[in-house]
């Protein structure tokens, strides 16, 4: 059912996100069913007009007469960021049920499904779920519904404080800006139906962009090598007393079509990771990170303006054993495990295995599909059965975000997959980016002791390639 309430403050007090107010509409049956629920957050309020919707199911075969609609008013008056004060009141009203209406609303049904773990680092597993990633919709009904259960992991007292507890949120967005699909919708009518393809396109073992041809390849071997020169240039030229701007002016990168901006960050500002380069002064015993990203192609590293482990701070001394060798080593089984027919649940779990402890804080999929933008999609994320696939390219992308006095270490640089009638063909069409590809084979295997399979082919220059000391660039990792 469905009924609109009116924020009575002002919009700018009921939004609040730190405060704000909350309205928890909750149905009970005699028997303890609750037959329906939904909370307004605060963030849920309409912004754009005074009434706001509430939406609630009803779950028909749960109802009992008489039935009890309650309604929990929460509205926080100051937080200091652990514990909030709030103003709460509670009403209940009788609902009278007269009866019961056909509805062509009806139930989806989940096909499949991803158990997920709701983790906060300082507390640890919170909640855990069956997390629905395919869904079969009904065609009858405007509204479809489909259902899920999650668990709590901690005391339910810890979940359920007003005060404290915890709080999940789950939303389905669509990629798609909503006034195109409401656009479609009115154009189709009643009688047709709008339905999401991009699955076509971006679906990541099948997609039409997911899998490219030799020429795409050959393009975005162009746009890796360039990339990578550009960073190889900063690495090899950075030195203390340059600004960040005349550092990321070592590039060169000319008028190459980006599909990132531009990053270069030291000191504080490099714990962010993302920012661009500004005007502050480049010291010794900096924490540094630089990226380039070109359509196909990113090249990404991150370490520190020093020339040994003297340079760096006290409590980062033993900066390579701690961090920066076992990433290391962890980036080149990656590189020696990848390979076509490989699942992307057995990848992630390899990485999660060697740098799963809370300490390197890895966050992202340890790796991802590339193309002209430079996160396509992903076949690599936990219990994964997506198969990697020829002619995809794929990006090693293992990020430790320790926030810590270690700072991070990263490797970022592409790959592609072909088999053997694909690098034929490719050999064929593009003899000299073939060489430079078979060139970086070489080096990987004689040089840094990284053993690719036949079909993964290194994009960048640079792949395999990690210097702790970004003032020592030739003392570089390699495997024994």
């Amino acid at each position: 059912m469905e009924f609109t309430i009116k924020g009575l403050l002002p919009i700018k007090e009921l939004t609040d996100r730190a405060l704000g107010v909350e309205v928890e509409f909750e149905i009970w049956s005699e028997k303890g069913w609750k037959v329906a629920n939904k909370t307004i957050f605060s963030s849920d309020w309409n912004t754009r007009a005074p009434d706001t919707t509430v939406s609630m199911y009803m779950y028909s075969d749960r109802f009992n007469d008489p039935t009890t609609l309650r309604v929990i008013t929460t509205y926080s008056t100051k937080t200091n960021g652990l514990l909030t004060s709030y103003l709460e009141d509670i009403a209940n009203f009788p609902i009278t049920v007269l009866g019961k209406s056909t509805t062509t609303s009806e139930r989806g049904r989940t096909d499949k499904d991803y158990l997920y773990f709701g983790n906060v680092k300082q507390v640890g597993d919170i909640w855990k779920g069956a997390i629905p990633t395919e869904v079969t919709l009904p065609t009858s009904g405007y509204s479809k519904e489909i259902q899920f259960q999650i668990e709590g992991l901690i005391a339910y007292k810890t979940l359920a404080s007003k005060s404290l507890g915890v709080q999940v949120e789950f939303e389905i967005w669509s990629e798609v800006p909503s006034f195109i699909i409401d656009t479609l919708r009115h154009l189709v009518s009643e009688s047709g139906r709008v339905v999401n393809a991009g699955r076509i396109f971006m679906e990541s073992e099948t997609g039409l962009r997911a899998i490219n041809d030799i020429d795409q390849i050959a393009q975005f071997e162009f746009a890796a090598s360039h990339a990578s020169e550009a960073i190889k240039r900063v690495l090899f030229g950075l030195h203390p007393g340059l600004r960040e701007m005349e550092a990321a002016r070592l590039m060169a990168m000319g008028q190459y079509p980006l599909s990132a901006h531009p990053m270069l960050s030291s000191g504080k500002r490099a714990y962010a990771g993302l920012e661009s380069p500004g005007d502050r002064v480049i010291n010794k015993g900096d924490p540094i990170t630089m990226a380039i990203g070109l359509w196909g192609g990113l090249t990404a590293r991150a370490g520190w303006v020093a020339e040994s482990a003297d340079d760096l701070p006290d409590a980062a001394r033993d900066y390579v054993s701690r961090l920066a060798a076992p990433y290391f080593d962890t980036a080149a089984a990656w590189y020696e495990m990848m390979g076509i027919g490989v699942s992307g649940g057995d990848l992630y779990r390899m990485v999660w295995d060697r740098l799963g402890d809370p300490f390197f804080g890895l966050i992202l999929n340890p790796g991802h599909l590339i193309h002209i933008d430079e996160w396509m999609n992903t076949p690599i994320y936990l219990n994964s059965t997506e198969t990697l696939r020829s002619h995809q390219a794929i990006q090693l992308d293992i990020i430790p975000a320790t926030g810590s006095a270690y700072f991070t270490t990263n490797i970022e640089d592409g790959i592609a997959l072909l088999d053997e009638k694909g690098r034929a063909a490719f050999a064929e069409a593009y003899p000299d980016a073939w060489q430079r590809i078979e060139a970086r084979r070489a080096f990987m295997a004689d040089t840094l002791g990284i053993n690719l399979k036949p079909e993964t082919l290194p994009l960048s220059n640079l792949a395999g390639y990690l210097a702790p000391f970004f003032l020592s660039p030739k003392m570089a990792f390699v495997r024994t």
